[in-house]
């Protein structure tokens, strides 16, 4: 949850739900979905980041290559920030994140 603009919030990390076959797999392409449990504030910007990369997400769900090459074994971060100073109401409450 984010009550003040400027602030940055990250979920749990993420990990591929099942074994990889290969220890040198790699990304092609992620697919991600998050939900808010109210409208989406003015100022936005969420990002799916591994250790090394992050891309940023232009929506809700949605599909990238953008990190093709990264390790598949790698974990995953949402990060959620809105771009705004105050109090933002209602809260930015996340209450689910998928990748």
């Amino acid at each position: 949850m984010l009550d003040q603009g400027g602030m940055r919030g990250e979920s749990a990390e993420l990990r591929a739900p099942n074994a990889l076959p290969a220890g040198n797999a790699r990304i092609t392409s992620v697919r991600w979905r998050y939900r808010l449990l109210s409208v989406e504030p003015v100022g936005l910007q969420v990002q799916l980041c591994t250790l090394n990369c992050c891309i940023l997400l232009g929506s809700g769900s949605g599909s990238s290559t953008g990190l093709q090459g990264e390790p598949a074994n790698s974990s995953f971060r949402f990060i959620y920030y809105v771009q705004s100073r105050g109090g933002l109401n209602p809260p930015l409450r996340v209450i689910a994140n998928y990748e």
